[in-house]
Order: structure tokens, then C-alpha cells, then sequence
């Protein structure tokens, strides 16, 4: 069985989140265009159990024995967290063991139209839904759902999740120039968000390779034109930073290749997650290389990403 569990990998949002990827590598109700996951290669809005509960809880439990402190257990990963059957169970389990550690779901939000997803949701800390278009044209080029999904359907269930919601909900939005960064595309998007009230409003464009090879990060000046039209929304814009110049924890490089499994990642990135110096992590990406465990790869000829060679 492949490991469920992955980090914890430090974050600038949620600091050292221990990652519950419960998908197998690539399923996903959703084929987006900016997916550093890659293509999904099992369009489903099937739920099941591909894990046993169990099974899912036994690493988790070994997780926070051993791995060090965790701010977060999140759900992520290669897929949609709620096409695991039993995430209402396991979110419970895992609340009851772990009070102490806050949970955290990446979601497309999609299945919040099944009420055992929304309610099971709503013991979370923290829902970070993605939203990266209100109308169907936009949503269906970027995110390419399963012939099911009924987008107007979705923002509605997302709009009565936040008024039942306790905890925090960060709207994530990536802005994929030349689809919705339209004047069209943006008004309604910041209607919708308006109307929503979520606690933030993340704003990211591509910094890994994603999908498609067409697709271009958002300049600056496509970056103040959304900004305008997000005026009066608590915008915050996601970029990867260094961590910081204080002394790090070293980790070694045993996260790294977890994490590298399931999307590429800078020297930056390794530095960071191992806390070593980046003259050695230089040299451990030259020793991956030279065995073929990794790839190398470059987004619009400048930036470099390591990626697991397949």
C-alpha cells in the first residue's frame, strides 16, 4: 500500500502540516489546468474507500508519535479529499484523538451538495475551498469537472456551509490569465465572494508546472487588475517565500522525497522542508539525479523544479 501520510511539510499558511492524501495518484472529480499534481487520469464522482479507516489512522498515529510537532493534520494530497467515503468518520476519529492538533481540508468543495460531506466538513478548523471561476464557461476551461458536477449548485451549498461554519474558510482562487481575468470572469467572481464572506481570499497563479504547458503565471499588472476588482475582500496573495534566516530545524531529506512523490518542488522548496543549507541540498539533488530518482524540469525556461522520475 502506498503511504497515506505524508510531511509534515512546512507551510507559509499552516506552518508544519502533517498531509492525508486519501485519493489514489491521479482521481479527482476535477482535471484542472494548473494541477502541479498532474493530469487525473480517473475522472470520478464516485465516492469510495480506497484506504481502510484503519489503516488510515494507524499512520496518522505513528505520524504524530514520531514526526515531530504538527501544527495542522490536513487533508490533500493528488485528489479530492471527499471521495473517500468515510471522511466523516475519520474527521471524527480523528478530532477525538487529536484535540490538540487542528484539522485542515484543501477542498474543490464540490461535494458540499452531500450532506454527509458538508456536515463532516463542519468539524473541521479550518476549509480552504477552491473557487477559481462562478460561471461556467470559466469554471469548465480551468477546472474541466466530471460530466456530473452542476457549478450553480456547488457556490449555492458553499454559501449555506459558511453561515452553518464555525471554524475559518479561506477561499482560494488561481488566476489563469486569458480565462479569469477577464472584466466578466472578475466582476462575478467578486460578487459571489462578497456574497460568501470568507475569513480570506488567497489569490495564486502558477508556480509549478501545472497540467498544461500553455499555461502562463499572472504578470504584476494582472495582478493589480484583480486586486481592484477584489477591493474590500481580505485578499491575501499566496507566493512560496523563504522561510525564515533563523536557525531551522534540520528534518533531513526524508520529507522531501514524500512530498516530491506528489508534486515538484524549487531548491528553495527542499532547503526549507529539510532545513539543510542549500549547498547540501544541492548535493543531494545531484545524487538523485546521477541514481534517476528524480527529474528535472524548468516552468516558462526559468525556474527549476525536481520532480519523482516516473
Amino acid at each position: 500500500m502506498r503511504d497515506i501520510i505524508f510531511g509534515p511539510v512546512k507551510s507559509r499558511r499552516l506552518g508544519d502540516s502533517l498531509g492525508i492524501d486519501l485519493t489514489p495518484h491521479k482521481t479527482c472529480n476535477l482535471d484542472c489546468i494548473y494541477c502541479e499534481c498532474g493530469k487525473t487520469t480517473k475522472l470520478t464522482n464516485t465516492r469510495e474507500n480506497y484506504y481502510k479507516l484503519e489503516d488510515i489512522l494507524k499512520e496518522i498515529d505513528e505520524a504524530v508519535r514520531t514526526r515531530g510537532h504538527i501544527d495542522y493534520i490536513t487533508f490533500s494530497g493528488s485528489g479530492e479529499p471527499a471521495l473517500y467515503k468515510d471522511i466523516r468518520k475519520l474527521i471524527s476519529e480523528i478530532k477525538s484523538r487529536y484535540p490538540h492538533i487542528k484539522l485542515a481540508i484543501l477542498t474543490n468543495s464540490l461535494f458540499l451538495t452531500d450532506k454527509d460531506v458538508f456536515d463532516a466538513f463542519l468539524e473541521a478548523d479550518l476549509v480552504l475551498p477552491s473557487i477559481d471561476s462562478v460561471l461556467d464557461e470559466g469554471f469548465n476551461k480551468i477546472n474541466r469537472p466530471h460530466p456530473d458536477i452542476r457549478l450553480a449548485e456547488v457556490l449555492e451549498s458553499l454559501i449555506r456551509f459558511k453561515k452553518a461554519y464555525k471554524g475559518d474558510l479561506w477561499a482560494e482562487v488561481f488566476i489563469c490569465p486569458g480565462i479569469n481575468d477577464t472584466d466578466k470572469e472578475l466582476t462575478a467572481l467578486a460578487e459571489y465572494l462578497k456574497k460568501l464572506s470568507p475569513d480570506k481570499v488567497q489569490i495564486n497563479t502558477l508556480d509549478r508546472p501545472g497540467t498544461e504547458k500553455w499555461l502562463k503565471p499572472l504578470d504584476q499588472e494582472g495582478l493589480d487588475k484583480v486586486l481592484k476588482f477584489f477591493k474590500g475582500l481580505p485578499v491575501d496573495v499566496v507566493s512560496r517565500k523563504l522561510l525564515s534566516s533563523e536557525k531551522k530545524e534540520e528534518k533531513g531529506f526524508e520529507p522531501v522525497l514524500e512530498t516530491l512523490k506528489r508534486r515538484p518542488l524549487t531548491l528553495k522548496d527542499i532547503v526549507g522542508m529539510s532545513g539543510h543549507t542549500e549547498a547540501e541540498a544541492r548535493t543531494w539533488i545531484d545524487t538523485q539525479i546521477k541514481a534517476q530518482k528524480i527529474d528535472v524540469n524548468k516552468v516558462n525556461d526559468k525556474e527549476t523544479f525536481y520532480s519523482i522520475k516516473k
